[in-house]
């Protein structure tokens, strides 16, 4: 019988090198069952001049993939990636899932053994860990904190105007509309899992594997 263990991530902001660092990792942890497949999985909204905006999903099978289909740089915030071994009686999958307008990231990991699946978690967690975003405290709560703090904020504007001061009431009558929309718009101001994507562009090979080194006596590097 499969375990399953699923955990919010903080909230961090990585590059494509890291994504492929990460990507890696899993791999490696998936291999153990046999040769590891994996994807990521973007989703997109296009909206074109006169016409409805429109709901694009990508796959691809690699980071080299993903740097190939980026014209220029690029910003990922709606996506999932996925790393699974062969399909069997010990296959083995982790999933990160991120949605635009959900908060953080979500990190699932199933596998037969539950101490497979604790050390995949906690692979995942470290090399996120660096990454954490100065605001990470804004999405603690999950997706339940916005209307808890509305609630708060609520309250702290009826007690403060009607029991502690009522002359304060156009100021808290302010400030509890700007905390609300600070609030409401909290996934876009303060994004919980952006990965940067920058396109790189491949260096050539000499003859016989040489690559050229830096160095004064080194030749310039060909690139295409």
């Amino acid at each position: 019988m499969a375990v399953k263990l699923t955990r919010r991530a903080p909230a961090f902001r990585i590059d494509d090198a890291a994504l492929e660092q990460l990507w890696r990792a899993l791999e490696t942890k998936c291999a153990a069952a046999g040769p590891p497949n994996g994807a990521l999985t973007v989703r997109e909204t296009v909206r074109a001049a006169g016409r409805t905006a429109e709901k694009h999903e990508n796959k691809y099978a690699g980071i080299d993939d993903l740097r190939r289909a980026s014209n220029g740089s690029r910003l990922l915030r709606d996506y999932t990636l996925n790393v699974s071994s062969p399909w069997g009686d010990d296959y083995r999958s982790v999933s990160i899932y991120a949605f635009r307008s959900h908060g953080t990231a979500s990190v699932e990991v199933s596998a037969p053994e539950a101490s497979w699946c604790h050390d995949v978690m906690d692979t995942v967690l470290d090399m996120l860990r660096p990454h954490r975003t100065w605001y990470a405290a804004v999405h603690l709560g999950g997706p339940w904190m916005p209307p808890l703090a509305m609630v708060a904020l609520a309250v702290t504007f009826v007690v403060g105007n009607l029991v502690l001061d009522p002359s304060w009431g156009p100021a808290g009558f302010a400030i509890y509309f700007a905390g609300l929309a600070l609030l409401l718009a909290r996934d876009w101001i303060f994004p919980a899992a952006d990965i940067r994507v920058e396109p790189r562009r491949p260096q050539l090979a000499a003859p016989g594997g040489w690559r050229p080194e830096r160095g004064a006596d080194a030749p310039p590097a060909i690139q295409w």
